[in-house]
């Protein structure tokens, strides 16, 4: 996850929608706005911590994560 927070801040996320698959994976902005939540809660140099994981009926990932930061 603290990989994929960096690269994301590396990239600008307005260019998202030109990544593969990203309509595919969230067809509709509920899908979508968790991730700007994620990038908010972490902050410029948050740390995020994997606190769950697991999936539900084998395909529904239910991960939970909590974020540092030095502010």
């Amino acid at each position: 996850m603290q990989a994929q927070l960096q690269i994301m801040r590396a990239r600008p996320v307005s260019n998202m929608i030109r990544y593969p698959y990203t309509t595919q994976n969230h067809p509709s902005e509920e899908h979508l706005l968790p991730l700007f939540v994620v990038l908010g809660a972490a902050g410029e140099d948050g740390q995020a911590h994997r606190e769950c994981a697991g999936f539900l009926y084998g395909s529904l990932a239910m991960d939970s994560y909590s974020f540092d930061t030095s502010s």
